[in-house]
Parts: C-alpha cells; structure tokens; sequence
C-alpha cells in the first residue's frame, strides 16, 4: 500500500509539475532530503550515529588519526605528489569515471580522501561532472582538502560510520585510493560501501604506487597498515562474502587497480 501510495504521488507531481503549488512542493521534498543528508552526517560527526565502534576499532581510529593528522602538511605539499604521481592520478580519476554520463553528475564517495589529490579530479574526470563527497579520519587532512577549494565536500567519519543510517543518494563509485591497507575491517568497509553504492556501482581499490608498497608499509609497521591489498579475485571473494558486491578485475600493477559491481 505503501508503494501505490508513493507511486501515485509521483505521478501527481509529475502531471502538475508546471502548476506553482507542485514547483513548491517539489522543492520542499528535495529540501528535506538535503535537510535530512545534513543531519546525517552531523550525527556522523559527533559520533551520534547508529552503533558505536568497538574499542578495538576505535583505538585503531584514534592512531590512524594520529598519525595522518601529525603528517597532514607534508601530504599537502608539492612534495608529496611528484609530477609522475600527479599524472598517475589523473589517469585513475578518467579510469574511475569512465562509467560516467553527460546527462547527469557521477556521485563518488572518496574513502580515504586525504588531501583531496584524488577527489579533486573527478569533476573534470567524469563527462557531466561528479559530485563527491570524501570521507577521512583525520580532521587535519580534512582541513587541508577544504583550503585546497574545489567542490567536494567532506566529513571527518570511518566509512562504516558514515554508511549506517545513510538515507542519501547511492552513489555510482565508491574508491578506497591509497587507504585500503589501513582500515581495520575491510570486509566491514566494503559492507559500508554496498549500503551506499547504488546497484550496478562500482566499489573501487586503488594505489596509484602498486600493491608492493602497500606491503612494504605493512612490513614497516603494520599498526598503521595492518594489511596488504587484494591480489585475485579469490582474495576479493573471500573479503565480500558476506556483501552484495561481486569481483570484477584485478590488476596487479602500478598503479594497483580492483573493482567490484554491487549486485
């Protein structure tokens, strides 16, 4: 009943879209929805969503955020993206828009969004331009991304937080670029994904310097990047076995590239 409900003033909307009352309330609803988003990721934010981490979690947070937000000037720098970086880069946000159509803006979350290097591409990437959100532990990164300008928007949150309770538009992308290897549970990142992602979307793991520096990183100190990248499909398999995600590609190369098609 529900749905006819639902249905029917959809279709009510639509035969009345040019009379001013339904403009009004056509923009009531989309205000709402936004209202809504807002809302969402203030609970995000302050830690007020549904669920709590587990302590484990949270401690492995707390370091990551340590971390990233003491090496957040250096990751702003030039120094950080050498032009052969900035160029691979490029390259990943085409590879990663690809899917994208001129008739509407490609939605991207960004996990791991750092800086913004990467989330900053997307616009020019994808044929009717992207809207982004990036998502990052680490206020000072996140600080750095928004000085940095351009359009994205971003939340100080772990993915698994920011996905539960999400009630926004699905996203047609969501890309772990450079981060995958740090996150605490990555078979629960990949559920977070799934909740977002809309059906047919893409959850992307990518490392624009391969797969063999993200072990090297481990090997250094794996309290930071407690493990390595997905290197077949069985590897893929085995991390979404319990997600409505489905490996695609693998290409262990450099850079390091892997999707999966939500279901």
């Amino acid at each position: 009943m529900a749905r006819l409900v639902v249905a029917a003033t959809t279709l009510t909307l639509a035969r009345g879209l040019q009379q001013p009352h339904a403009l009004r309330t056509l923009s009531r609803l989309r205000s709402a929805a936004k209202d809504a988003l807002e809302q969402h990721t203030e609970r995000v934010q302050t830690g007020a969503g549904p669920g709590a981490p587990s302590p484990e979690r949270a401690a492995h947070n707390k370091r990551q955020q340590e971390v990233f937000d003491s090496a957040a000037e250096f990751f702003a720098s030039p120094e950080a993206s050498p032009p052969e970086v900035e160029a691979t880069l490029d390259a990943l946000a085409k590879r990663i828009c690809e899917p994208s159509r001129p008739e509407a803006a490609f939605r991207v979350l960004d996990v791991g969004s750092g800086t913004g290097c990467l989330s900053r591409r997307y616009a020019a990437a994808a044929a009717g331009g992207a809207d982004v959100t990036g998502v990052d532990l680490s206020p000072e990164m996140v600080k750095a991304a928004r000085a940095k300008g351009g359009n994205p928007t971003y939340v100080v949150a772990d993915v698994v937080d920011y996905a539960a309770g999400y009630e926004g538009d699905l996203y047609d992308a969501v890309v772990f670029n450079a981060c995958f290897g740090n996150i605490f549970d990555r078979s629960a990142a990949l559920r977070a994904a799934a909740k977002v992602l809309a059906p047919g979307g893409r959850a992307l793991i990518t490392h624009p310097l391969g797969a063999a520096f993200v072990d090297e990183l481990h090997e250094r100190d794996a309290s930071v990047v407690p493990a390595g990248l997905p290197r077949t499909l069985l590897d893929m398999e085995e991390l979404v076995s319990e997600a409505p995600l489905t490996p695609a590609f693998v290409e262990d190369a450099v850079p390091y590239f892997s999707e999966f098609v939500r279901d």
